[in-house]
């Protein structure tokens, strides 16, 4: 099917001499050949073509029309011109279609798994065969977080065919925690009967007469075992891996030992304090914001993957480093009573509350951190504080530190309290 000639190229012609062209603007099925290229009339009367048909016109060849009888006329002179000279009646013309449409795609894959986004796709052309065509997408597909993420792809044309309408290719991946159907009964997953108990107080199903379906927690947010009006003391946390669009967990206070939050994803705020915890795995929550495991025994505390944190209270734990280079949004950071020794905030330039006491802290530079209106920093080994030099003590940063054995605070105004 040759492609459909316009308002600009119609002038254009009106230009080049022939007045009756106007003539053929109304014909469905008429066409005109410029060079090698062959368009329908139709399609050159769209003005959104304009840009191509100019185009074609300024690169050069002869100019024909096809009549109503289906004769051909020459552009410049008018008179009907045999069709052994037009270009393509001898199969040298160039048929040039359009993009209709493309395939939609819309994926669904687990966490983890290995996926890549196609790198051609199905177009429907204006005269209705299909073609693969490369797509070139605005970003790359990962699985690591369970969620909906639409792609945007640009395709690249080949001879013969255009994309005049700027088709957009678009991409659905759905990315699941789990492969687990809406109704599989996961109550025995819930191996502490507290949890369990709390579960079903949860859902508002019967503990004695039904089951727990993976539907019924699913799409639960919050889960806030302090609120629980059993005031029990759960030890496992087992069957919180079905909660994968949990975005709040509270379990202060509770027994547990181990803690598996990697079906959690959508996590962005927990509070695990005074628990028996002794490692904590949070690389799986890149959403998480606040972090409470204060009160624990954790000896190592991993936040690389966690680059959303703001808000981190992991006091009186026993940890002896902490590395807070990747977590650039933290705006208040509690380790107190930790063993650490050296505390590096450097990269942490939004940080306006700061309680780093009773550790092993020799040296503690603050330059970097201009936001910060409170620090505890006693019970330390501290020789050197250094604040920065380029605050007008008149619009004070620090309102309040409370500090021991400091040496060295340069050209700023505070207040000391021993």
């Amino acid at each position: 099917m040759r492609k459909k000639v316009i308002n600009s190229f119609l002038a254009a012609l009106i230009i080049a001499g022939a007045s009756s062209i106007s003539a053929f603007a109304t014909t469905d099925n008429g066409s005109v050949v410029i060079g090698t290229k062959s368009f329908d009339l139709a399609y050159a009367n769209d003005t959104k073509n304009s840009t191509e048909i100019t185009n074609a016109i300024v690169e050069g060849g002869e100019i024909y029309v096809k009549d109503f009888s289906g004769s051909w006329i020459d552009n410049k002179t008018g008179l009907t011109v045999n069709e052994r000279i037009v270009p393509g009646e001898d199969g040298s013309q160039v048929s040039t279609l359009v993009v209709e449409s493309v395939t939609a795609i819309n994926d669904t894959k687990k966490v983890g798994d290995v996926y890549k986004l196609p790198t051609t796709i199905t177009a429907t052309l204006s005269d209705g065969t299909t073609k693969e065509l490369s797509v070139t997408w605005d970003k790359v597909a990962s699985t690591t977080v369970a969620g909906n993420y639409i792609f945007k792809g640009t395709l690249t044309m080949v001879d013969g065919v255009i994309n005049s309408s700027n088709v957009i290719v678009s991409a659905t991946l759905n990315i699941t925690n789990s492969n687990v159907i809406s109704d599989t009964d996961i109550t025995s997953k819930f191996t502490d009967d507290n949890f369990k108990r709390y579960v079903y107080s949860l859902i508002g199903k019967s503990y004695w007469d039904d089951p727990i379906l993976y539907s019924d927690v699913k799409n639960i947010k919050k889960i806030d075992l302090c609120s629980d009006l059993f005031d029990s003391n759960e030890s496992s946390l087992n069957g919180i891996e079905y909660f994968t669009e949990l975005t709040y967990l509270d379990c202060t206070k509770k027994s547990i030992k181990t803690l598996d939050l990697s079906k959690n994803t959508a996590l962005t705020m927990l509070r695990c304090s005074y628990s028996n915890l002794t490692t904590l795995d949070l690389s799986k929550n890149i959403k998480l914001t606040d972090l409470d495991c204060s009160y624990t025994k954790l000896k190592t505390l991993d936040l690389s993957k966690n680059t959303a944190l703001s808000w981190l209270d992991c006091s009186q734990n026993q940890l002896t480093t902490l590395d807070l280079s990747k977590n650039i949004k933290l705006s208040l950071l509690n380790c107190y009573d930790n063993k650490l020794k050296a505390l590096d905030l450097s990269k942490n330039i939004k940080l306006y509350w700061l309680a780093c006491n009773m550790n092993n802290i020799k040296t503690l530079d603050l330059r970097k951190n201009t936001a910060l209106t409170m620090l505890d920093c006693a019970g330390n080994e501290l020789t050197s504080l250094i604040a920065t030099k380029n605050i007008d003590s008149s619009n004070y940063s620090i309102q309040y530190i409370n500090s021991t054995h400091t040496t060295a605070i340069y050209n700023f105004v505070i207040t000391i309290i021993k």
